[in-house]
């Protein structure tokens, strides 16, 4: 016998697709808030890691505002970047926002503290499905806002 039957499967997806447009919708408002200071400029906006379609399901969650924005008419930029090896979120998610004809950039992982010090991230968005707290986390967290503002 299946874990999930199809009727469960189907209530799943809905749920997941109606809270992702919930993200792009909340998400989308902050966007065009940049872009009103932008004056037709692209807003840029910076990713980690994969939380686009191929991970949910239709909209993706940290990219659900992306897409809405950019078929809205406003001009984004993306910077993805992945702390995994080999790139592989970040890799699937440029591919997604490619296929989408939203403009976007692979950086290495490190190079995001760098872009938000030279002010060429507006936004970060970044959604966590499941977060584990542990006591390294917010040290960690801690540690890379104070290189971003300290240099």
């Amino acid at each position: 016998t299946p874990l999930y039957s199809s009727a469960a499967s189907d209530v799943y997806k809905r749920q997941d697709v109606s809270i992702n447009h919930s993200i792009g919708c909340h998400g989308l408002a902050l966007i065009e808030s940049a872009a009103n200071c932008k004056n037709g400029e692209p807003v840029n906006i910076l990713t980690h890691c994969n939380a686009g379609w191929l991970a949910t399901v239709d909209w993706g969650t940290a990219t659900a505002p992306i897409y809405m924005a950019h078929d809205k008419g406003i001009p984004v930029h993306v910077w993805i970047d992945e702390t995994r090896p080999r790139n592989q979120g970040a890799s699937l998610t440029a591919w997604e926002l490619g296929q989408h004809g939203v403009p976007n950039t692979l950086i290495a992982d490190n190079d995001h503290g760098h872009l938000m010090q030279e002010e060429q991230v507006e936004q970060e968005l970044q959604v966590a499905l499941q977060v584990q707290i542990t006591q390294e986390m917010p040290q960690v967290q801690e540690q890379e806002l104070l290189e971003v503002l300290t240099e």
